[in-house]
């Protein structure tokens, strides 16, 4: 979480809204319960808002209020418009954390294993294949992610992997295969959904792109991958178009029986 003392306006459009609304809050003396009346939140609300701790974002009701309020012209709408459109490294901070909390997750991959079911030396061939300066440190995180998957109160995974996924050469033949049992065995898990989308379905809408949607008993959101970043969002609109795509590549992908006779295929021509 980030304490309000950590903020950095000048490197988040976030950490600036929630900077802007402690500063406007104190300059008019409100106190956090007053805000909260405003913006019909309770006080710790306000107070995570400004704090930009993960799971809190200004909402677009929220900052048309506070607009309002202070005279300020768009101000907090405007801010939020941008922030939602900026593609920025903290979000996947975000979305880990959200990860944590979650009872349900839908991942799609278009080209890799998506980053909760990789083997070490997967994440390893990986991460260090890019600019990660802390290798060790970074597979580490991976396979720390990794915990609530075993844990005694699971979320359910749903996972669609375009059939690039199974056969992009990470790593060597041992590593591949390595890779490949660790899916076949991810697949007999009760809480876990693993289904091929195979290349003869042609062109498909998933090919813009991977995404992931993470549900907690408070929230939805989908999180989009770009390079250098991504972009988080909870706005209802852009989770229900995410959650469509999903659907509609499930469509076509292949049964769970049929996807695990898909993986052992793979593994055996690797022998």
């Amino acid at each position: 979480m980030v304490a309000r003392e950590l903020l950095d306006p000048d490197g988040s459009l976030w950490h600036w809204i929630a900077a802007d609304l402690h500063f406007y809050r104190t300059k008019h003396k409100m106190t956090l319960d007053q805000l909260g009346e405003v913006m019909s939140l309770k006080k710790a609300a306000v107070s995570n808002l400004e704090a930009a701790r993960p799971g809190f974002r200004l909402q677009q009701r929220q900052a048309e209020a506070l607009d309002a309020l202070w005279g300020l012209n768009g101000h907090f709408s405007r801010l939020l418009r941008y922030a939602h459109r900026m593609h920025s490294p903290e979000w996947f901070r975000d979305f880990t954390e959200l990860e944590k909390h979650s009872n349900k997750i839908k991942l799609y991959e278009v080209a890799l294993v998506p980053g909760l079911l990789q083997t070490e030396g997967y994440a390893r061939t990986l991460l260090s294949s890019g600019p990660v300066v802390n290798v060790d440190r970074a597979v580490s995180a991976r396979l720390t992610r990794q915990a609530i998957l075993p844990s005694d109160n699971p979320p359910a995974l749903w996972v669609l992997l375009n059939q690039s996924a199974l056969e992009q050469p990470v790593g060597g033949p041992e590593i591949m295969r390595g890779q490949l049992q660790h899916l076949l065995d991810c697949t007999q898990r009760h809480n876990t959904i693993i289904r091929v989308v195979p290349r003869s379905i042609g062109a498909h809408m998933g090919l813009d792109g991977a995404f992931s949607i993470i549900y907690t008993k408070k929230t939805r959101a989908a999180y989009m991958d770009a390079i250098g970043g991504g972009r988080l969002s909870d706005d209802p609109a852009v989770v229900d178009e995410h959650e469509l795509c999903f659907d509609r590549i499930g469509a076509d992908a292949l049964s769970r029986e049929s996807t695990r006779q898909m993986i052992t295929k793979q593994i055996e021509a690797m022998s």
